[in-house]
Protein backbone atom coordinates (compact mmCIF):
# COMPACT_ATOMS: atom_id res chain seq x y z
CA UNK A 1 0.00 0.00 0.00
CA UNK A 2 1.34 3.41 -1.06
CA UNK A 3 -0.14 6.24 0.85
CA UNK A 4 -0.17 9.29 -1.16
CA UNK A 5 0.07 13.04 0.16
CA UNK A 6 0.83 15.69 -2.49
CA UNK A 7 2.47 18.99 -1.84
CA UNK A 8 -0.76 20.51 -4.29
CA UNK A 9 -3.16 19.18 -1.67
CA UNK A 10 -1.17 20.56 1.43
CA UNK A 11 -0.39 24.64 0.45
CA UNK A 12 -4.40 25.37 0.76
CA UNK A 13 -4.20 24.20 4.11
CA UNK A 14 -0.59 25.38 5.23
CA UNK A 15 -1.82 28.91 3.95
CA UNK A 16 -5.28 28.81 6.01
CA UNK A 17 -3.51 27.20 9.37
CA UNK A 18 -0.51 30.27 8.77
CA UNK A 19 -3.57 32.73 8.67
CA UNK A 20 -5.32 31.09 11.78
CA UNK A 21 -2.13 31.61 13.81
CA UNK A 22 -1.08 35.07 12.55
CA UNK A 23 -5.01 35.97 13.93
CA UNK A 24 -4.18 34.17 17.06
CA UNK A 25 -0.91 36.15 17.18
CA UNK A 26 -2.20 38.93 18.16
CA UNK A 27 -1.30 39.96 21.56
CA UNK A 28 -4.97 38.45 23.01
CA UNK A 29 -4.88 36.74 26.59
CA UNK A 30 -6.06 33.20 26.07
CA UNK A 31 -7.98 32.29 28.94
CA UNK A 32 -9.37 28.00 29.53
CA UNK A 33 -11.86 27.29 27.63
CA UNK A 34 -15.34 26.43 29.42
CA UNK A 35 -18.79 26.57 28.62
CA UNK A 36 -21.53 24.40 30.47
CA UNK A 37 -22.84 21.12 28.87
CA UNK A 38 -25.17 21.63 26.08
CA UNK A 39 -25.78 20.28 22.34
CA UNK A 40 -25.54 22.11 18.94
CA UNK A 41 -26.82 20.80 15.70
CA UNK A 42 -25.73 22.07 12.41
CA UNK A 43 -24.18 22.16 9.13
CA UNK A 44 -20.89 21.57 7.34
CA UNK A 45 -19.83 23.04 4.29
CA UNK A 46 -16.79 22.08 2.42
CA UNK A 47 -15.13 18.41 2.86
CA UNK A 48 -17.12 16.39 3.80
CA UNK A 49 -20.95 18.29 3.25
CA UNK A 50 -23.15 17.38 5.40
CA UNK A 51 -25.16 17.49 9.20
CA UNK A 52 -22.99 18.14 12.47
CA UNK A 53 -24.04 17.22 16.03
CA UNK A 54 -21.69 18.33 19.18
CA UNK A 55 -22.05 17.98 22.55
CA UNK A 56 -20.20 19.80 24.92
CA UNK A 57 -19.10 18.11 28.15
CA UNK A 58 -19.09 20.61 30.34
CA UNK A 59 -15.86 22.86 30.49
CA UNK A 60 -12.99 22.29 27.53
CA UNK A 61 -14.35 18.91 26.46
CA UNK A 62 -16.45 17.84 23.68
CA UNK A 63 -17.30 15.15 21.09
CA UNK A 64 -18.83 15.59 17.59
CA UNK A 65 -20.44 13.57 14.68
CA UNK A 66 -20.07 14.39 11.26
CA UNK A 67 -22.59 12.64 8.68
CA UNK A 68 -21.97 13.94 4.95
CA UNK A 69 -20.74 13.12 1.57
CA UNK A 70 -17.11 14.04 0.01
CA UNK A 71 -15.45 11.59 -0.71
CA UNK A 72 -17.70 9.02 -0.67
CA UNK A 73 -20.51 9.22 2.26
CA UNK A 74 -19.27 8.67 5.40
CA UNK A 75 -19.46 9.23 9.04
CA UNK A 76 -16.76 10.59 11.89
CA UNK A 77 -16.49 11.07 15.51
CA UNK A 78 -14.04 13.38 17.49
CA UNK A 79 -13.55 13.47 20.67
CA UNK A 80 -12.54 17.43 21.22
CA UNK A 81 -9.94 19.18 23.75
CA UNK A 82 -10.46 22.71 24.05
CA UNK A 83 -7.17 24.15 24.20
CA UNK A 84 -7.74 27.97 24.48
CA UNK A 85 -10.00 30.52 24.24
CA UNK A 86 -9.59 33.69 22.84
CA UNK A 87 -11.43 36.89 22.93
CA UNK A 88 -13.41 35.78 26.26
CA UNK A 89 -13.39 39.05 27.42
CA UNK A 90 -15.64 40.74 24.91
CA UNK A 91 -18.94 40.87 25.47
CA UNK A 92 -20.35 39.83 22.08
CA UNK A 93 -18.16 36.63 21.01
CA UNK A 94 -15.65 34.05 22.18
CA UNK A 95 -13.40 32.39 19.94
CA UNK A 96 -12.25 28.56 20.88
CA UNK A 97 -9.33 26.50 19.42
CA UNK A 98 -9.60 23.10 20.27
CA UNK A 99 -8.21 19.55 18.70
CA UNK A 100 -9.06 16.50 18.39
CA UNK A 101 -8.76 12.91 17.40
CA UNK A 102 -11.14 9.97 15.96
CA UNK A 103 -12.04 7.43 13.71
CA UNK A 104 -13.94 8.19 10.13
CA UNK A 105 -16.06 5.15 8.30
CA UNK A 106 -17.67 4.98 5.21
CA UNK A 107 -18.06 4.18 1.55
CA UNK A 108 -15.85 5.51 -1.31
CA UNK A 109 -18.19 5.75 -4.23
CA UNK A 110 -18.00 7.59 -7.32
CA UNK A 111 -16.26 10.99 -7.53
CA UNK A 112 -13.83 11.77 -4.66
CA UNK A 113 -11.59 14.37 -5.98
CA UNK A 114 -11.70 17.94 -4.37
CA UNK A 115 -10.19 21.38 -5.14
CA UNK A 116 -7.09 19.91 -3.02
CA UNK A 117 -6.76 17.13 -5.32
CA UNK A 118 -8.62 17.21 -8.32
CA UNK A 119 -8.51 14.46 -11.21
CA UNK A 120 -8.88 11.58 -8.53
CA UNK A 121 -11.56 9.44 -8.85
CA UNK A 122 -13.32 6.51 -5.88
CA UNK A 123 -14.86 4.64 -8.56
CA UNK A 124 -15.86 1.34 -6.93
CA UNK A 125 -13.32 1.11 -4.07
CA UNK A 126 -15.56 0.36 -1.17
CA UNK A 127 -15.57 0.43 2.43
CA UNK A 128 -13.07 2.39 4.30
CA UNK A 129 -11.79 3.02 7.80
CA UNK A 130 -9.57 5.75 9.13
CA UNK A 131 -8.39 8.15 11.91
CA UNK A 132 -8.54 11.75 11.77
CA UNK A 133 -6.92 14.87 13.83
CA UNK A 134 -9.36 17.46 13.98
CA UNK A 135 -7.83 21.52 14.56
CA UNK A 136 -10.33 24.11 14.46
CA UNK A 137 -11.51 27.78 15.48
CA UNK A 138 -15.07 27.96 16.51
CA UNK A 139 -16.72 31.45 17.04
CA UNK A 140 -19.59 31.76 19.76
CA UNK A 141 -21.72 34.26 20.37
CA UNK A 142 -22.95 35.15 23.48
CA UNK A 143 -26.77 36.93 22.35
CA UNK A 144 -27.44 34.42 19.66
CA UNK A 145 -27.66 30.48 20.48
CA UNK A 146 -25.27 29.68 17.84
CA UNK A 147 -21.54 28.90 17.08
CA UNK A 148 -19.88 28.97 13.58
CA UNK A 149 -16.00 27.93 12.72
CA UNK A 150 -13.79 26.68 10.63
CA UNK A 151 -11.95 22.80 10.63
CA UNK A 152 -9.06 21.01 9.16
CA UNK A 153 -8.42 17.37 9.84
CA UNK A 154 -5.74 15.54 8.22
CA UNK A 155 -6.27 12.03 8.72
CA UNK A 156 -5.53 8.66 6.63
CA UNK A 157 -8.65 6.39 5.58
CA UNK A 158 -7.57 2.44 4.84
CA UNK A 159 -9.80 -0.04 2.52
CA UNK A 160 -9.77 -3.48 0.95
CA UNK A 161 -6.49 -2.68 -1.49
CA UNK A 162 -5.78 0.86 -0.44
CA UNK A 163 -4.87 3.44 1.49
CA UNK A 164 -5.11 7.45 1.25
CA UNK A 165 -4.23 10.28 2.82
CA UNK A 166 -7.26 12.40 4.16
CA UNK A 167 -7.74 15.89 4.26
CA UNK A 168 -10.87 17.31 5.43
CA UNK A 169 -11.56 21.17 5.31
CA UNK A 170 -15.09 22.62 6.00
CA UNK A 171 -16.88 25.75 7.30
CA UNK A 172 -19.56 25.25 9.99
CA UNK A 173 -22.65 26.78 12.08
CA UNK A 174 -24.23 24.83 14.61
CA UNK A 175 -27.21 26.06 16.18
CA UNK A 176 -27.52 25.41 19.92
CA UNK A 177 -30.71 23.68 21.73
Amino acid sequence: MIIRFTIHKLAPVVLVVALMFSIAARPVRAAPVSHPSGLGIGLMLGDPTGLTLKQTLGGANAWDLGVGIGPGVRLHADYLWGLAQLLSNTSTLSLDIYLGVGPVLGIARGWCGSSYNPGNACGGRGAFVGVRVPFGLEARLSRAPVTFGLEIAPGIWLGQNFSESLLDVFLFVRFLL
